[in-house]
């Protein structure tokens, strides 16, 4: 990201009088009625009830108005190896990171944390290092940022070789006081590594009236009914990816967002962003 975003005087306004918190570092650290954002063949999918509504491999312009869990990790395991195309549920999955999801028939543990699937060194990576078979992630929930009033909130699963980019985006954010929803978040996705890694940048701090529809949004948190059945009655929709190559254990950290393109550049005063990750 790198980018110094100026703080509008009505978002300042509203930090300072506590109605909004900034709290950029959250990002730290699905079922099929549930709209989510695939990365199959390295492109964003916009998915509803199993259709793909859209699909691009240009950049999304989004606002994140929530993080899935607000603190630390869902976990996800499969038992077998990575099959291209394979949308099998997993055979293991947590949505808060702390026990696993009701609908598991086959717990691998009864506590993540002490999980030995969960344990640095229980899988290896592509290039040989040294994994966990436990993946960890997180998911945005974010909105089309040319219409945030209306937009339909997409889930989006980050995964395990995305979260650094994510967390990074978030830390540069907290730095600078600004909320996740209050800003247009980039999402591309980098064409350099031969696995999907998910890149995060600050288009511009929303104006006033965009800043008070995303925050009332993210307040509300509509979808928050649809990502508990994800936990409690149903196999989610994950996509299976392999594993990226290893990189020792993140340190305690946080981090980031999805949604169309803009026609013009955003700006301090007319454009949002999105919500990050929280504290690993």
């Amino acid at each position: 990201m790198g980018k110094e975003l100026a703080m509008p005087d009505w978002l300042k306004q509203k930090i300072d009088a506590g109605k909004v918190k900034a709290d950029a570092d959250k990002v730290v650290s699905t079922v099929e009625s549930v709209p989510r954002i695939s990365l199959k063949a390295r492109k964003f999918n916009f998915i509803e009830n199993g259709e793909v509504k859209m699909k691009t491999g240009d950049p999304i312009h989004v606002v994140i108005v929530g993080v899935q869990p607000e603190h630390g990790m869902a976990k996800t395991f499969y038992a077998g190896e990575y099959e291209p195309g394979d949308s099998s549920p997993p055979d293991c999955s947590s949505f808060d990171g702390v026990r696993p999801d009701s609908w598991i028939t086959s717990p691998q543990h009864t506590d993540c944390s002490t999980c030995p699937q969960n344990k640095w060194g229980s899988a290896k990576a592509m290039g040989g290092g040294k994994a966990k078979a436990c993946r960890d992630s997180k998911r945005l929930i974010v909105v089309n940022a040319k219409n945030l009033a209306e937009s339909t909130p997409y889930v989006l699963n980050v995964t395990v070789a995305s979260l650094k980019n994510l967390s990074n985006y978030g830390k540069e954010l907290a730095k600078q006081g600004i909320p996740l929803e209050a800003v247009i978040t980039t999402i591309s996705i980098n064409d350099e590594v031969d696995w999907v890694m998910l890149e995060f940048d600050a288009a511009g701090v929303l104006n006033e009236e965009q800043g008070n529809i995303a925050l009332e949004r993210a307040a509300k948190k509509e979808w928050e009914e649809g990502m508990t059945a994800i936990a409690h009655e149903s196999a989610p929709a994950i996509e299976h990816q392999p594993e990226a190559p290893a990189a020792p254990p993140p340190a305690p950290e946080a981090a980031a967002p999805a949604a169309e393109t803009p026609t013009t550049p955003a700006t301090a005063e007319d454009e949002d962003m999105d919500s990050l990750l929280s504290s690993w």
